[in-house]
């Protein structure tokens, strides 16, 4: 490695510190998540040339780096200590099988691991992340004792290409909505159960299903909240808030009846049990009662109220006895506008019932960051297994995360492992890594700059072309 550094012969070179991902790393070695992984994924393979765990990592380092392409494999990892720990991008000669006689970039090829993924069957791996990976989380306390969830669906646009498997057309506006006088265009639907806190700081998506985006996303979302239940036992959801694409009274009653979920769901204006509680609202066992309002609700309403009707049972096809809050704003110009919620809670003050719906909203902010800031529908391939995997480990890389980040014990003790990896490893916090020849090397920063200094000038402009070639093609 030093003689390919000072010929100029590099392939990839960068700084390399123990940041942030590293120990994120740390963490996923110290809860020893892969070895759990390796253990329920389901494997589509009986013979393996390359270690599930490693191709397990990889594909998660390619998520944290925002990258959806396998063919960024080689150049995803940048601590050497981590490197070796975990086993990827370590020289192995003629790969991990060695089988391959000429040289390798890498300890096995990127082909291989797009190869396992596109052979891992989708509903399977969406049955492992919505019960196996729910189970570890729960098993690692990551899920809040209220159990609040919401169910919600969401379409992924895809490129105007009919070979995307299992994708569909769908009439869509310009934000990507479904609209009766939209463009046609192709997409999948994404349902997914998302658990969230009362504090709004803490979100771990528990449950996917893909599907082509005409699926009905009230019988996907009914076999989400089944698959999930079913895995984890009674208990495992107290509160399901949704919108008015699970709008169903026969679904609620399923909710509260046979799974013993209590539901909170807007209504709409034209519904029957929605005019019988604004004809209760203002008596006296019903009367007006003031609501919070926020800064900006502050700036256009004069006042803000509600009105709570309990033992409602108008809803057609709803078995269950709902209770029924009628909002009521009043515009600094005098006009009034009414909307309601329904929900099977009972004991609830109006104030405690809208600031509970008010995280429904949070899922739409976790879709707009996995689409815009993690590259959720950055498929690269149109094999919908690749689409899931690519969906799958995207939700996961992100609901790990967001374990790491809440629980100040799992951050403890990934520190405590990244230590024990620098003083095994004796790696400096400042330091620059090197690739080249599917091997590399970790310098010292003034050792580093004092090679450079001394380069040949032939060596010096094959670096520096090389250099530019990776300034060039580094992603943002």
């Amino acid at each position: 490695m030093l003689q390919a550094l000072q010929d100029g012969r590099v392939e990839y070179a960068d700084l390399t510190e123990w940041a942030f991902l590293d120990l994120f790393m740390g963490f996923l070695q110290a809860t020893h998540f892969l070895e759990w992984a390796v253990g329920t994924y389901p494997d589509p393979r009986q013979r393996h040339s390359v270690p599930v765990g490693v191709l397990l990592a990889s594909v998660l380092q390619l998520k944290y780096h925002g990258e959806a392409a396998f063919l960024k494999l080689p150049y995803v990892l940048r601590s050497g200590s981590i490197l070796q720990a975990v086993g990827v991008n370590a020289r192995m000669g003629g790969g991990f099988n060695c089988k391959h006689k000429k040289p390798r970039r890498s300890p096995f090829d990127q082909d291989t691991a797009r190869k396992y993924f596109k052979d891992t069957d989708p509903q399977r791996l969406q049955a492992w992340y919505t019960q196996d990976v729910g189970g570890w989380l729960q098993a690692h306390q990551a899920l809040e004792r209220e159990r609040i969830f919401v169910l919600d669906s969401s379409l992924l646009t895809l490129p105007d290409n009919p070979r995307y498997e299992q994708a569909a057309q769908v009439p869509l506006d310009a934000q990507g909505h479904y609209a009766t006088d939209g463009t046609p265009k192709w997409c999948y639907q994404m349902t997914n159960l998302l658990h969230v806190s009362t504090t709004k700081d803490y979100f771990l998506f528990t449950g996917v299903r893909l599907g082509p985006g005409s699926a009905s996303g009230l019988t996907e979302g009914k076999r989400l909240v089944t698959n999930y239940v079913a895995a984890r036992g009674p208990g495992a959801i107290r509160l399901l808030l949704i919108d008015r694409g699970f709008m169903d009274g026969a679904f609620i009653t399923w909710c509260k009846e046979d799974q013993q979920i209590d539901v909170l769901v807007p209504l709409k204006r034209s519904m029957a049990i929605m005019a019988d509680a604004a004809g209760l609202a203002g008596r006296p066992e019903h009367p007006w009662q003031p609501l919070r309002m926020s800064a900006k609700e502050e700036q256009t309403l004069l006042r803000k109220e509600a009105a709570v009707c309990e033992d409602l049972t108008s809803w057609e096809k709803c078995q269950a006895p709902l209770t029924v809050v009628l909002i009521r704003e009043t515009a600094v110009d005098g006009t009034v506008q009414q909307w309601a919620l329904a929900t099977t809670l009972r004991g609830r003050t109006a104030q405690q019932l809208v600031d509970l719906y008010r995280l429904r909203s949070q899922i739409e902010e976790r879709y707009d960051q996995l689409k815009n800031a993690w590259g959720l529908t950055r498929f690269t391939s149109t094999a919908f297994s690749l689409v899931t995997a690519h969906v799958v480990f995207t939700l996961l890389a992100y609901s790990l995360l967001q374990l790491y980040l809440k629980r100040r014990d799992l951050r403890a003790l990934a520190v405590r492992t990244i230590t024990t990896l620098q003083y095994d490893e004796q790696l400096g916090r400042a330091a620059v890594i090197v690739y080249a020849d599917g091997a590399f090397a970790v310098f010292g920063l003034l050792e580093y700059q004092g090679i450079l200094l001394r380069l040949s000038e032939v060596a010096r402009r094959r670096l520096l072309r090389r250099t530019a070639a990776l300034i060039r093609n580094r992603s943002p």
